[in-house]
């Protein structure tokens, strides 16, 4: 079976999930971040008097910057807990 690192999963494998999640967390709060600063610049907008700027909450798309968080983490963390003495590309 092929591996990418060998972990051995209370020390090692505790801070790799940790990694994952703090990366997809991450990932998810630059797009709201980039989303609240987006809905700053709309609502600056002079709107007559009863129209609200709305956003919806599907444009948010959570589930996919998750997964490129979650993407990225893993990555982080292979690269992270690798062995050294082993090629990268091998």
């Amino acid at each position: 079976m092929w591996k990418a690192t060998k972990i051995a999963f209370l020390y090692k494998g505790i801070i790799a999930c940790g990694i994952i999640l703090v990366f997809g967390f991450l990932i998810w709060r630059l797009r709201v971040f980039g989303l609240n600063s987006e809905f700053m610049q709309l609502s600056s907008y002079n709107l007559p008097d009863g129209l609200q700027p709305t956003l919806s909450i599907s444009y948010l798309k959570f589930e996919i910057y998750v997964f490129i968080g979650f993407i990225i983490g893993t990555l982080v963390s292979i690269l992270t807990f690798r062995d050294r003495t082993k090629s990268l590309l091998n």
